[in-house]
């Protein structure tokens, strides 16, 4: 059974899409995971039927297309060129006359598209979190709520934000004992806490 061809064809496409995935996505693991078995399980086939190298070689660089498209964002261009590389690839990837021992052109059509589709949405997702600013250590308490600790001015004062005690002032105003407090800046110099009255949004 896994001599079939176009069982073979997807269970390459399957593992070369998994390593993609992981390349663009490092520490992913399932993806990569899935790709290796996947590209294990092709491997009877691979070793039964007659390989076109210049298949290979079109489904390599249609994977290449892929990565470029997620990684860089072509406009779409990288991933046209991918379709019709995979697409090429997929048709040529089996050299023999016999069509029993040939991908079904339909599928490897269809599988390219798909894979296109697949490459889009995480394109969609790495550019949007490469976009995001990023918020790490004491920046990531801006907009956390708490309670002051005595009265809080612009002179200073205590407030508890995350089971812990900090210094903190407001920008104007008074935040009396006890008031609920929102965090909407922390001070880079000596991580004094800048808050107002209120709760978190």
């Amino acid at each position: 059974m896994l001599d079939q061809p176009d069982l073979v064809f997807l269970l390459l496409m399957l593992g070369l899409a998994g390593l993609a995935l992981e390349v663009v996505n490092p520490g992913g693991i399932v993806p990569g995971v899935v790709g290796v078995i996947a590209l294990l399980l092709a491997v009877p086939g691979l070793i039964t039927l007659p390989i076109g190298w210049l298949g290979v070689v079109l489904l390599l660089v249609g994977v290449a297309l892929f990565v470029i498209e997620v990684l860089v964002g072509g406009h779409g261009v990288p991933a046209v060129a991918g379709i019709a590389a995979f697409a090429a690839g997929g048709v040529l990837l089996f050299d023999s006359p016999d069509p029993a021992e040939q991908t079904t052109p339909a599928l490897a059509v269809l599988t390219a598209v798909g894979i296109a589709g697949g490459c889009a949405l995480v394109g969609r997702r790495v550019r949007a979190a490469r976009l995001r600013p990023v918020v790490t250590g004491a920046a990531a308490m801006v907009g956390m709520a708490g309670s002051a600790r005595g009265d809080v001015s612009p002179l200073g004062g205590h407030v508890q934000v995350n089971g812990e005690i900090w210094d903190a002032r407001t920008a104007r105003g008074t935040v009396h004992h006890g008031a609920p407090v929102r965090v909407v800046q922390v001070h880079p110099d000596d991580l004094t806490l800048v808050v107002e009255q209120g709760v978190a949004k």
